[in-house]
């Protein structure tokens, strides 16, 4: 990522001039303008600097209040002035502010960019360390008693940071707009960083006042709050979905309570009404025990009055006998209810025996799956034995590099790097080992259970598994079936 440079100038037309002329060292930095100093001092809140450029008019004052500002609140980042004509009175101004270079007008753009080049250089002088944990690293810098500034990249996000390190205390941190422990809990929560190490600390105030495993720890805190905080507003967005879609599909359905339904309702009505009835020839009783049969030549009702019937094409005695008929056939469904009701459990019975069957010959364990289970990790156990035999060349010679680099005071640093690379690299062979053992147990029970089917029947089989799914009340199966459920 190209650092960024700031260059600040009231002179909108030499601004511009300047930047443009700086584009060509696009590929060492990029650059940011601000034609005043609260524009300035915005940026330095929302975007990480690693130099500022000052054009000024001596002895400005509202030019020497900003340059206060920025040694005050941005002590970290140096700055080169462009002074007007004067070199004596330029050079005793940066040597007052303690800045990192200046030019005087007119000058060569080529000049500026050497200069911009040559400090930038600087942020790194102590080395730089790419994918390594800052909580890691910092405990280092802590127990050496470390004095220096560390400018920190996250490897996710991009997200840039500063921190302060004095005798291996932590006086401060910054980025973008916090301050002070609140950006030390952003910066220590990254999982992986670039940083960039400068030997030497611009901070004397100590103002986090913590302990760094303190830090550490709510550093922590914090992080697992945001993860919940984000899953549980994932959960109530997607509440939030199905609760739009279930109305947007309530007002699909509700067109016919309107006056749209209404004129529907009558349009279907009118449609009714031109329909053909059939013409009937006589009007037959709604329900056959109406009719209670004392005399061919008189019929009374048990209900209510016969209505008057219209001449019929059928007989009344045939009627009667229809009625009799039909009597008799209710009288005999009756009588057989309970014959009908056993053949149908007893179906039911059968059907439900052969469900319970096939899912438990489905869900039984075969001699097959118990091999491929033990084929599987014995390749599992192989692939990680190859695994540990590379780890084990990898840290044997990442040892002999220590050695080396450990008699060379100079190269003390890539030292530390190496015994993380080297701690990484144990913790991973653990792992790897306890996965050995895991798939090594996996195999001897999987041969355990191969054993013990070889001497089973399928009968027996079945009901083993059938106590698995079924057990008997109050045993221990039977509360994990049940929690299962």
């Amino acid at each position: 990522m190209a650092k960024k440079v700031l260059v600040i100038d009231h002179d909108r037309e030499m601004l511009l001039t300047l930047i443009r002329d700086l584009e060509k060292y696009s590929r060492t930095f990029s650059t940011l303008s601000a034609e005043d100093g609260p524009a300035a001092l915005e940026i330095l809140k929302r975007q990480p600097v690693s130099l500022i450029v000052v054009a000024l008019n001596l002895p400005n004052k509202g030019e020497r209040g900003l340059l206060d500002r920025l040694s005050e609140g941005y002590p970290d980042i140096p700055a080169i002035i462009i002074a007007g004509q004067g070199q004596i009175t330029a050079e005793s101004f940066a040597s007052e502010k303690a800045i990192a270079g200046y030019l005087e007008r007119p000058f060569i753009v080529e000049d500026l960019a050497k200069k911009i080049t040559a400090i930038l250089k600087r942020e790194a002088e102590g080395g730089v360390l790419h994918n390594i944990a800052p909580g890691t690293f910092l405990q280092l810098m802590e127990m050496e008693s470390k004095t220096c500034t560390i400018r920190l990249t996250d490897e996710k996000s991009g997200g840039q940071g500063v921190l302060f390190f004095r005798d291996g205390e932590v006086l401060d941190a910054r980025i973008e707009d916090k301050r002070g422990r609140d950006a030390a809990y952003v910066m220590l929560a990254w999982d992986e960083a670039t940083l960039a190490i400068q030997e030497l600390c611009p901070v004397d105030e100590n103002k986090v006042q913590a302990d760094l495993q303190a830090l550490l720890l709510e550093a922590m805190r914090l992080k697992d709050e945001k993860e919940v905080a984000a899953k549980e507003k994932m959960t109530q967005d997607e509440i939030d979905e199905y609760i739009i879609s279930v109305n947007q599909v309530e007002v699909v359905s509700e067109p016919k309570n309107g006056e749209a339904g209404t004129k529907l309702e009558e349009g279907q009505s009118e449609q009714e009404e031109h329909v053909p009835q059939p013409v009937s020839k006589e009007k037959r009783p709604d329900h056959p025990t109406q009719f209670v049969h004392k005399d061919k030549d008189k019929q009374t009702t048990a209900q209510a009055p016969a209505p008057p019937i219209e001449q019929a094409s059928i007989s009344y005695g045939k009627r009667d006998n229809i009625v009799d008929s039909i009597s008799n056939l209710r009288e005999a469904l009756l009588e057989s209810t309970t014959f009908t009701y056993l053949f149908r459990l007893l179906v039911f019975a059968s059907i439900l025996g052969l469900i319970t069957f096939v899912f438990l010959y489905s869900t039984m364990e075969s001699n097959q799956d118990i091999l491929d289970q033990i084929n599987h990790a014995k390749s599992l156990i192989k692939s990680r034995q190859d695994a540990l035999t590379q780890l084990d060349s990898e840290i044997e010679l990442l040892y002999r590099q220590k050695d080396e680099y450990f008699s060379n005071r100079e190269s003390q640093l890539k030292s530390i790097e190496l015994e993380l690379k080297i701690s990484e690299l144990e913790d991973r062979q653990d792992k790897i080992v306890t996965e050995i053992q895991i798939q090594q147990k996996t195999i001897n029970e999987a041969e355990a259970r191969l054993e013990s089917q070889k001497d089973k029947g399928l009968f027996n089989r079945l009901i083993e598994q059938a106590k698995k799914f079924f057990p008997k009340k109050g045993s221990p199966s039977a509360h994990i079936n049940l929690s299962l459920c």
